[in-house]
């Protein structure tokens, strides 16, 4: 008598079920079905977006090719830099984030030493007016004028990194370009606002805090001399020189 009492409500029990199951998929790329596209979906034709055929344009999509003669518009930095010989080198990748894309960022030369100077004064003013301007603005508060991790920060948010000394002091342009991408330890990613070109410049800026920029940026390149160091150079050569022009003379005994 249970049985017959529900019997109307079998029907329905069996189409909610069926609903329930079809609802289920085995492929976790589907979003689903869709009960509601008009709250989300836009009506008017969206150039990026392709929802359903557009029967308004030939090929049926809603991105059009551009006119004849279109310029095409590039983003807000460069992505690619080019050497004396014309060749283009990128200036961003896409290594993940931690410790595996970390090892493979430090591997990573700096695509600018491609079109640097090739003499140690030139270096120096090229990294201080283009790297040093950027380290001032954007890590000199946390890790301090001279890269020692004494900026105003840490008086507050302890654990910046000094650069100078240890592990951090050998560290690679690459991996310096990619913790200032994706952040490590305390230090919080800078992507957003320091753009890839900027990036490769103040890892030199910070070679040079570290005493490695010339090691760097030309191998087997020696620091330029202080005054004083030149000066007694100059001694020591003219000293040689005068040897050179006056040949010994065996001495005779009369």
């Amino acid at each position: 008598m249970m049985l017959l009492k529900y019997k109307k409500y079998i029907p329905l029990t069996l189409m909610l079920v069926v609903l329930f199951l079809s609802s289920c998929s085995r492929n976790p790329n589907s979003p689903g079905n869709e009960y509601a596209p008009q709250m989300y979906v836009s009506m008017p034709y969206e150039p990026y977006t392709q929802v359903k055929k557009n029967n308004i344009n030939p090929n049926g999509m809603n991105l059009r090719k551009p006119p004849v003669g279109t310029v095409a518009r590039k983003g807000h930095y460069n992505t690619t830099v080019q050497n004396e010989k014309g060749e283009s080198g990128l200036m961003a990748y896409n290594f993940p984030s931690g410790p595996e894309g970390l090892e493979m960022a430090a591997k990573v030369k700096n695509p600018l030493l491609s079109q640097m100077p090739k003499d140690s004064a030139a270096i120096d003013k090229y990294v201080a007016s283009e790297g040093q301007p950027l380290y001032e603005r954007y890590c000199k508060h946390c890790h301090g004028a001279g890269g020692k991790g004494d900026g105003k920060v840490n008086e507050q948010y302890k654990g910046v990194a000094n650069l100078t000394v240890g592990a951090q002091k050998t560290n690679s342009s690459g991996h310096i370009y990619h913790v200032i991408t994706h952040g490590k330890g305390r230090m919080w990613p800078h992507k957003q606002i320091v753009s890839p070109e900027e990036r490769w410049k103040i890892a030199l800026y910070v070679h040079k805090l570290q005493g490695r920029l010339y090691e760097v940026a030309l191998k087997n390149t020696v620091a330029p001399k202080k005054e004083g160091e030149k000066e007694e150079e100059n001694k020591e050569g003219n000293t040689a020189k005068t040897a050179e022009k006056e040949p010994e003379v065996d001495k005779k005994e009369h």
